[in-house]
């Protein structure tokens, strides 16, 4: 195994191209926004090397063993399989059965990374600088030296009952012991027989090969069966006293080992670390800017990452924004030092505040308000004096109600432009201080601006739902591998897209829509009929009757982000902070989908959990 840094992640890739041979390089990518991200990264550059690839989405473990089993297929021929965001926290060369000459690569965002993912030689790690500080510092005892010294007295592990039956022989001998204590003072001066084991991990080789001399010349003056026995015996007890202290290490290290593998969380997400090593191989563009953009963002709308991990990537990603898209001013001192960028003059990446509505840009103003988690919560929409409350923060910034419900595209430009101003001025005074977040938007050619935040709702709709023409069709088929395959290339697609006017990504716009709706519609109905429940260590509940169409909460992510709204209305209510757990009945299976959340997830608030 190598770990490998940000700053040699192109010596990843060249052994990446060495191991390539005849068969096509193998992506396995998970299914969210930020995999997708990182895959049209990979692929760029591997297009570039005239790289053959063979793109496989995966949902789950069922899917990368199905995988493997293809690949067995394929006997006596070399495999390199690189996995974006899945494998990461489990034994990957278990799952894929991996030859010997098989070459796995890990971008994984997922943490903790499985231990025995750190210990195979024939797998790589992209680290973003904190694996090798999270990896369990367990203790070892210098076996290997000290079995040098007794030979095969020391088997390396500790038996319960061997160790119970070689006390009881002890007690047994005990008399007989005491009765040859005259014989066994010829042996008290041995350095081998009266070291302790901790003296001997200390021991040098040169002082271990001495030992094992004086051992051998020990062996040779004990001739009777008296004094054999009575060395059998001491080198029994330091055996025991051996036996103890590994047995205590091991303990330790089971102890560090369970706090390790305890919590769950995220690291630097895999589209951030790829487009580091398009960087250090010269190959940044502004599609794969946008793309390292876009799964930063989706790690900060999805609870993934603290707002000061993300700030500080914003930055990164900024300066990235001023060299590929300098500003006017900056244009005209290149032009004059006759440099040049790589940037199309109708491409456009800016860095904005954005606001923490939902797709506001495709949508009206007062919708968008109303079903975003952030304003919704704070302010108790679902009540009639949570509404009277929105409605006096849009009177009070001088926006009458019935601008708020035209289109945003058809908005009075006035409107628009004092919008970002007049939220600033007046938010605090609703509790919605955070009501603006760094981010980035695009803009190309004459077509409206899209935000990141825009990408990783559409994106994320596509990927969980698929598009209208087969979403009723979830429930009726069998084969979730080809439908996770059918909403992997839609959203895969729509990430492809330029501009606004693709019917792809106007349908996931659309399906967004719909599921925030769904969520919010779902989260209010659970606090007006108190469907949650409490116990002193966190709160629970179990969802039977959804609003609107079940097979929107039967994925995961949806579910985590009904839990992250419920939290923040808890947040907002002033209660107890608690952990919340959404059992959710899912009726094709009958089973349940569970999911768990902290206190104070939301975007920006992340901890281990």
């Amino acid at each position: 195994m190598v770990i490998q840094s940000i700053d040699s992640f192109y010596k990843v890739y060249k052994i990446l191209k060495k191991h390539t041979k005849d068969q096509p390089i193998l992506i396995l990518v998970g299914t969210d926004c930020d995999s997708l991200c990182s895959c049209k990264i990979l692929t760029h550059l591997l297009k570039s090397d005239t790289i053959r690839y063979q793109i496989e989405p995966v949902r789950g473990y069922s899917d990368i063993m199905e995988i493997s089993k293809q690949l067995h297929k394929n006997e006596n021929k070399s495999q390199t399989i690189v996995c974006l965001n899945c494998g990461g926290n489990s034994s990957i060369s278990q799952l894929l059965n991996a030859k010997p000459d098989w070459l796995i690569l890990i971008c994984d965002s997922h943490r903790p990374i499985n231990l025995d993912n750190v210990v195979e030689d024939k797998v790589i790690i992209f680290g973003d600088g904190t694996i090798k500080n999270s990896l369990p510092k367990t203790e070892t005892v210098n076996f290997k030296a000290i079995k040098q010294v007794f030979g095969d007295i020391f088997d390396g592990e500790y038996d319960e009952e061997s160790s119970s039956s070689e006390e009881e022989e002890e007690s047994e001998d005990e008399d007989e012991f005491e009765n040859e204590k005259d014989q066994e003072n010829e042996d008290e001066n041995d350095p081998l027989l009266n070291m302790s084991v901790e003296e001997l991990e200390k021991l040098k080789p040169e002082e271990l090969e001495l030992l094992r001399k004086r051992k051998t010349f020990t062996k040779k003056k004990s001739k009777t069966t008296k004094g054999k026995k009575n060395k059998r015996k001491k080198k029994k007890r330091y055996d025991r006293e051996f036996a103890e202290i590994e047995r205590d290490k091991h303990l330790r290290n089971e102890k560090l080992l369970s706090d390790y593998y305890s919590s769950s969380y995220y690291g630097t997400g895999a589209s951030i670390l790829l487009f580091a090593l398009a960087t250090q191989l010269g190959r940044k563009s502004g599609d794969l800017l946008w793309y390292a953009i876009g799964g930063l963002t989706d790690q900060y709308l999805h609870y993934r990452i603290n707002e000061k991990e993300y700030r500080k990537l914003v930055n990164f990603l900024h300066k990235e924004v001023v060299h590929l898209y300098p500003s006017d001013n900056i244009k005209q001192q290149r032009t004059k030092q006759s440099y040049s960028t790589t940037s199309n003059e109708n491409d456009l990446i800016r860095k904005t505040e954005d606001y923490r509505f939902m797709l506001y840009r495709f949508w009206n103003l007062y919708d968008s308000m109303y079903h975003s988690t952030y304003i919704a919560s704070r302010l108790g929409v679902w009540c009639p004096e949570g509404l009277r409350n929105l409605n006096t923060f849009l009177a009070k910034m001088g926006f009458s109600h019935e601008k708020c419900k035209q289109r945003y595209d058809s908005m009075d430009l006035k409107i628009k432009n004092k919008l970002h101003e007049k939220l600033k001025e007046h938010s605090k005074n609703f509790g919605l201080k955070k009501i603006l977040f760094p981010s980035f938007y695009r803009k190309m050619g004459f077509q409206r601006e899209i935000s990141s935040s825009d990408l990783v709702y559409c994106v994320t709709s596509l990927l969980e739902h698929g598009d209208k023409t087969f979403s009723d069709e979830i429930l009726k088929e069998n084969n979730e591998r080809e439908i996770t395959q059918k909403k992997f290339w839609l959203g895969y697609d729509a990430l492809s897209s330029p501009t606004t006017t693709d019917s792809i990504f106007d349908n996931g716009v659309k399906l967004a829509i719909q599921v925030q709706k769904a969520i919010v519609k779902q989260g209010t109905a659970m606090i007006e009929r108190n469907q949650i429940s409490s116990s002193p260590q966190f709160r629970h509940s179990f969802i039977t009757e959804l609003s609107g169409k079940p097979e929107i909460f039967r994925f995961p992510l949806i579910l985590t982000r009904l839990g992250g709204f419920l939290l923040q209305v808890m947040d907002s209510a002033g209660k107890n902070p608690k952990p919340l757990i959404l059992c959710c009945l899912q009726p094709k299976s009958e089973r349940y989908l569970v999911v768990g959340l902290l206190p104070g997830s939301e975007a920006g608030i992340i901890e281990k959990k």
